[in-house]
């Protein structure tokens, strides 16, 4: 849950959301947005991916990345 989230989250820390599931994203992004607690920067270029997001480029799905971090 965001409430757990922002507990264990430290000022600075980040947290890196992907999906492929758009109504997923949709939901997550509404979430995000609407916290003040948490400021959206720009997805770092990660070279590691997970085994589903290998399958999902591999698959020319749309990925969904959302990066925000701790504000306070």
């Amino acid at each position: 849950t965001l409430p757990e989230l922002l507990r264990v989250l430290k000022p600075g820390g980040c947290l890196h959301f992907v999906s492929d599931d758009a109504d997923y994203a949709a939901d997550a992004y509404q979430l995000l947005e609407a916290c003040p607690r948490l400021r959206a920067l720009p997805f770092p270029d990660l070279e590691t991916r997970t085994k589903y997001e290998r399958k999902w480029l591999e698959q020319e799905k749309t990925i969904f990345r959302y990066c925000y971090q701790l504000v306070d």
